[in-house]
């Protein structure tokens, strides 16, 4: 410490924090003041940046600030997605005691294993020495009844007020500009998307579509859905949320 002290004082070395960028610094505090956020991490993108490079690198810093977050005996909540599974594909393990991972919202009915809520769940479980509960249930059900049954079940009784006692939720922001890529959404009828596109949709959570002003839309389609209400996200004390892309601007603000 007294050599690089030294060689400071004579001008031989020079500290600095390496791709350290002023001027984002300073638009991250200004996005957290305007919107109330404890923390907030924008990731730079270089022009000839691939989708998939610069997926990658959000996601690699989105597990870091996960991995610092999670502590002995918390309860996280998982929701799925392509960002999400990059997530935990890149997050290191941790010595933590007994933490818990539960699914938020029920798994897709096409789409690869490795972006189901329960591999996910599984493997941030298997990193951390913990424990986790496994949702066996599509997202969206054919109607209320169906879903009813699902969400009245003894096990899913259990699953839904463990989402009361969460500490983290980890979540991806949908958009709904672009709904033909979003593999998922297959199990939405023409008359869902026609109502959605009604009602001036711009985003979803979990499944729970929502307007420009954060608030769910088309009960029809909340109440056949599997997973936690956009009331109950709100208080969980801790959430990280992935998102990025020029389609999601209306979902992410």
């Amino acid at each position: 410490s007294r050599m690089l002290t030294e060689a400071r004082n004579a001008g031989i070395v020079k500290i600095e924090i390496e791709n350290f960028d002023t001027n984002m610094f300073k638009l991250e505090n200004y996005v957290k003041e305007k919107y109330s956020l404890e923390s907030l991490e924008i990731i730079p993108n270089e022009f000839d940046d691939t989708p998939t490079i610069l997926s990658e690198r959000i996601s690699q810093v989105a597990a870091g600030v996960l991995r610092n977050l999670i502590d002995d005996n918390m309860k996280i909540g998982f929701s799925w997605g392509k960002s999400l599974s990059n997530l935990v594909d890149l997050i290191h393990s941790k010595s933590v005691r007994n933490v818990h991972f539960y699914p938020l919202a029920g798994g897709p009915s096409h789409i690869h294993a490795k972006y189901h809520v329960n591999t996910l769940i599984y493997e941030m479980s298997r990193k951390f020495h913990g424990e986790c509960t496994f949702m066996n249930a599509t997202i969206v059900q054919e109607n209320k009844l169906l879903a009813d049954g699902i969400l009245q079940s003894r096990y899913f009784e259990d699953l839904k007020n463990s989402w009361k006692d969460l500490d983290i939720a980890v979540v991806g922001i949908g958009d709904f500009s672009n709904k033909g890529k979003h593999q998922w959404l297959d199990m939405l009828t023409e008359d869902d998307f026609k109502e959605l596109t009604k009602v001036k949709t711009v985003g979803e959570i979990c499944c729970r579509f929502f307007d420009s002003k954060g608030k769910e839309v088309y009960e029809n389609l909340q109440e056949r859905t599997i997973a936690i209400s956009l009331e109950d996200l709100k208080n969980i004390p801790q959430s990280l949320a992935v998102a990025y892309g020029d389609t999601k601007v209306s979902s992410i603000l």
